[in-house]
């Protein structure tokens, strides 16, 4: 059930860029997607979005800290291949690109309560008391909203409440069954929505994004990068790392658990695992203690 919820607020917030696209990011390149991540959490004071800033970059977002993002626009490249539904997205990063499209409700977890509170209504009165449904305690306090009943000098003949006529509905089963309704119908078009975007399309090959693999319909025409087979081993293990001055080369052993590319640029990249770059189909090399003193440099200002 969780996973179809996930995957029903990734076809929602992708929706939402297709109904706004000629809006804020008509074509959401990495660095328009990071420049208006700048502009909206300099302005944003909502806990829930700067929540999800922490999760998707690690740290909080500070107004002193901005040259920190603009280092780092290669992280939103994922978030603009899946608005234009070239590739699929992490879960970690949904709430991200929900924020950039201004999709409501964010973020996952609140989602989540509102396509549970449809998907299941709680019928109107349920929480009155066992012995007076919510009707008769309005018919009580406003008789004059209730249409259709028997007279209302008949209401304590025999210490019976007056009974509606058949057919007849309050103000308040009226609103219910309307919302029922709404609620029914958003979902099953969200339902409708993710089958037909998710389940009945064949995800086969995958596509290099960034710093992963995602998978992909081997049938989708990708701008950029190359698609390939899906390898599952590859989609959830391979990864391009961060160059920092945590990162750990050598297992306690003095085994390199690092590989490494250098590109005739003499710019090294470095990834977690060994085989090929995912873009060039170089061979990855270990690393070495002589290629981490000679290219790279640990404590970039």
């Amino acid at each position: 059930m969780r996973k179809n919820i996930i995957e029903a607020y990734k076809a929602a917030v992708r929706a939402k860029y297709k109904e706004e696209k000629f809006g804020e990011i008509p074509n959401p390149s990495a660095a328009k997607l990071r420049d208006l991540c700048i502009r909206i959490f300099t302005e944003t004071k909502n806990p829930e979005d700067l929540s999800a800033f922490r999760i998707f970059f690690g740290f909080e977002f500070k107004e002193d800290e901005v040259q920190k993002i603009k280092k780092d626009t290669d992280r939103f490249k994922p978030i603009g291949t899946f608005l234009k539904g070239e590739t699929e997205l992490r879960d970690e990063a949904i709430d991200m690109a929900a924020i950039l499209v201004d999709f409501k409700p964010r973020p996952l977890q609140k989602f989540t309560k509102e396509f549970q509170k449809a998907a299941n209504p709680t019928p109107a009165g349920a929480e009155t008391d066992p012995g007076e449904s919510e009707t008769m305690a309005n018919e009580k306090e406003n008789p004059d909203i209730i249409q259709g009943f028997v007279n209302i000098d008949d209401e304590k003949k025999d210490g019976i409440p007056p009974v509606p006529p058949k057919g007849s509905l309050t103000i308040n089963e009226r609103s219910a069954k309307f919302l029922w309704a709404i609620g029914g119908a958003t979902v099953l078009i969200l339902l409708i929505w993710v089958m037909t975007e998710h389940f009945f399309t064949p995800k086969n090959c995958m596509i290099w994004a960034s710093d992963h693999y995602e998978a992909i319909d081997c049938n989708t025409t990708a701008k950029s990068g190359k698609i390939i087979a899906l390898d599952e081993k590859l989609l959830l293990e391979f990864k391009q790392l961060p160059i920092s001055s945590s990162l750990v080369f050598f297992d306690e052993s003095g085994q390199p658990i690092v590989w490494y590319s250098k590109s005739p640029e003499r710019n090294i990249e470095l990834f977690n695992s060994p085989g090929k770059h995912p873009v060039t189909g170089e061979t990855l090399k270990k690393i070495t203690p002589n290629i981490i003193s000679t290219y790279i440099d640990l404590n970039p200002n």
